[in-house]
């Protein structure tokens, strides 16, 4: 297994434990229905922020930077800002789409890589299939047009020992981090 991913995994399984043990009222809140995605988001932002510390950790980012195949089959950052990512919906249309959290850097300097890991966060009671879809859809246009080097697709358990992760890399589920309970084994 690559070491840098084995590293990220246990930095992002290191801050859902955080979020689980921390904040684990935000689970049982409006009648064990648990708090908004959004917020369980903004939290789990947050613990990321404090392990990534050398990258910005951002929410509903939508600024991007396209890339695209130079003569050489080079990729060649083109400076597009103000423009959401582009995803091909289930039809073949193109839509706009803004990952739930990137973790990046925010430099203008364009020839160095800057996105890093991108997440897309579901909550167990909130994962209708088309739904599910779009995230991976997301994921894979994310780890390959956009050069995000990890894409996590994230499932919160009501407890933390169903929380699941599908994780991405270039373009593709990786196949042994398909629906992965990520405190499997007691991790």
């Amino acid at each position: 297994m690559d070491e840098n991913l084995l590293s990220i995994k246990e930095k992002v399984r290191s801050c859902l434990n955080k979020l689980y043990t921390r904040d684990a009222f935000l689970f049982e809140r409006n009648n064990d229905e648990g708090v908004c995605e959004r917020c369980l988001a903004f939290r789990f932002g947050m613990y990321l922020q404090c392990e990534f510390k050398d990258y910005y950790v951002d929410a509903e980012y939508d600024n991007t930077v396209i890339y695209s195949l130079d003569e050489n089959n080079g990729y060649v950052r083109e400076r597009k800002e103000n423009k959401k990512k582009q995803v091909l919906d289930s039809n073949g249309v193109e839509r706009d789409r803004i990952p739930d959290i990137i973790i990046h850097k925010r430099l203008l300097n364009f020839a160095d890589d800057n996105d890093y890991i991108c997440f897309e966060l579901k909550k167990w009671n909130r994962i209708p299939k088309e739904s599910l879809e779009k995230d991976s859809s997301v994921l894979e246009t994310l780890t390959s047009d956009y050069m995000y080097l990890f894409g996590f697709h994230i499932i919160f358990g009501k407890e933390k020992e169903e929380t699941k992760w599908t994780i991405f890399q270039f373009g593709d589920k990786i196949k042994e981090e398909e629906d992965v309970l990520v405190f499997e084994n007691g991790a």
